[in-house]
């Protein structure tokens, strides 16, 4: 081949090479103006973000995590991120659907906390957003764990903290205590801010309004019982002086009621195990004895501690079953009446009427739930705290509601021995109106119940 033909053949090879390189420039150049872009409400602010995008003509994926992040939550990502490709693959939708997995990050002096929420839909500006995980890091980059946080029976404590703590407004009473229940589910997302662990739980299920995640503020100093060492300066202590009731609505409970006081002294005795053990029971009171030497603050003290005051009548003089329906009610206003003036917010619920005699009467008239019992220590007649103590312990049984009286010292004895016995025996000491909602049953003004295992009368 002369040297002519030879450089016409290299200007050749020379072009097509040209040519084919602009060809792919063009390509690429066409692929980033031509290809869908990810909307920018849907990149994250978080920087040196791990990603994972894609943008199908069915869905948009959007998912981004920290480098350091344990393995669990990167399994929850791809997991999410599989579910959701499977449920719009081969799917027409009108619009895309969307994905958006992000997080937020706090870094104190010596834990590291990750958030990450989950958003859906198919309007980028109109997203669903839900908490996915929550993660906590150490300073040495190790996952903390409530585990290595926390040692004995702490799930309960961080329960009755929660059912404590958050409002009462707006209760789903059902959803609410199994929301709050100390299991490792319900308090699995947390992070942690300097001298406290903040939980984030579900409220949709335990308030009707659904609000989404509710925080729960817990401060170490709360739980420093419960402390498998010490933590963001909170020693490890040896006595719980943080103690706080817990509820769970699906374990045994016990209403506890007392009739014909107050009576001070003997008053006094039974609020103070009920305080002492975080227990609540119900007095059902006598009117006249209301606010005067007989009470000397024990109503107010009784209702502070959440324990519940009920209807006994304001003279016990009268079988109700005798009177009149305006003598019935004449007979049992002034109770209230007098409870009112001690603690004018209250709310009387539950009526006990003398004897626990009733007739269509006293039901029909009665602006109070009536409740009799089911276990009669017959305290008045013995006045004897061994045998009031060992028939309650004998007889008995989740539901039941157990009548006493708090005019007799030998029933404060029985008392302060059986309610921490009860406790052990897994019994939670409730007052009737609770035992009521906790079993499920709406109980009625006018009916009469006799515990929660039985129908109404």
């Amino acid at each position: 081949m002369n040297k002519k033909r030879r450089i016409k053949w290299d200007r050749i090879a020379i072009l097509g090479a040209a040519l084919l390189v602009l060809l792919l420039i063009l390509g690429m150049l066409g692929r980033l103006i031509f290809s869908p872009k990810l909307p920018s409400q849907l990149k994250t602010k978080n920087r040196n973000a791990e990603s994972i995008t894609e943008i199908d003509k069915q869905f948009i994926v959007a998912a981004y995590y920290p480098k350091n992040i344990t393995n669990d939550v990167k399994a929850t990502i791809d997991r999410e991120i599989a579910t959701f490709k499977l449920a719009n693959t081969d799917v027409k939708n009108e619009k895309k659907e969307i994905l958006y997995i992000d997080y937020t990050a706090k870094e104190g002096k010596d834990f590291k906390s990750y958030v990450f929420y989950k958003s859906t839909g198919n309007d980028v500006k109109a997203l669903e957003t839900v908490e996915l995980a929550s993660k906590v890091l150490d300073a040495e980059n190790k996952e903390v764990t409530l585990d290595t946080l926390f040692v004995n029976d702490y799930l309960k404590q961080l329960g009755g903290l929660a059912q404590n703590k958050l409002p009462k407004e707006n209760r789903n009473l059902q959803g609410f205590y199994k929301g709050t229940r100390g299991t490792p589910e319900n308090f699995s997302k947390f992070t942690v801010e300097d001298d406290r662990i903040v939980f984030h739980l579900n409220g949709d299920a335990m308030y009707t309004n659904n609000p989404g995640t509710v925080d729960v503020p817990v401060s170490f100093s709360e739980m420093s019982y419960f402390l498998a060492k010490e933590v963001a300066g909170v020693k490890a202590s040896e006595v719980n002086t943080t103690k706080v009731r817990y509820i769970d609505i699906d374990a045994p409970m016990v209403a506890l009621t007392y009739d014909d006081g107050p009576y001070s002294t003997v008053t006094k005795q039974i609020l103070d195990t009920m305080e002492e053990y975080q227990s609540h029971c119900t007095f059902f009171v006598v009117g006249k004895r209301v606010g005067n030497g007989y009470d000397l603050g024990s109503v107010e003290r009784a209702i502070s501690l959440g324990c519940e005051i009920g209807n006994h009548t304001n003279s016990h003089e009268y079988d109700l079953t005798t009177l009149s329906q305006q003598g019935i009610l004449d007979e049992i206003l002034p109770t209230e009446e007098a409870v009112k003036k001690i603690v004018p917010d209250y709310v009387m619920r539950a009526m006990r009427p003398t004897g626990g005699s009733y007739n269509s009467d006293v039901k029909a008239v009665s602006p109070y739930v009536i409740y009799t019992w089911s276990v009669d220590t017959k305290d008045w007649s013995t006045r004897d705290a061994d045998e009031t103590y060992n028939h309650v312990m004998q007889y008995v049984e989740d539901g039941d509601i157990v009548l006493m009286h708090d005019l007799y010292p030998s029933t404060a004895e029985a008392t302060a021995r059986m309610v921490p016995d009860l406790i052990a025996k897994g019994y939670q000491l409730v007052t009737v109106s609770e035992l009521m909602a906790f079993k499920g049953i709406d109980a009625q003004n006018g009916e009469v119940y006799s515990c929660s295992h039985r129908s109404p009368h």
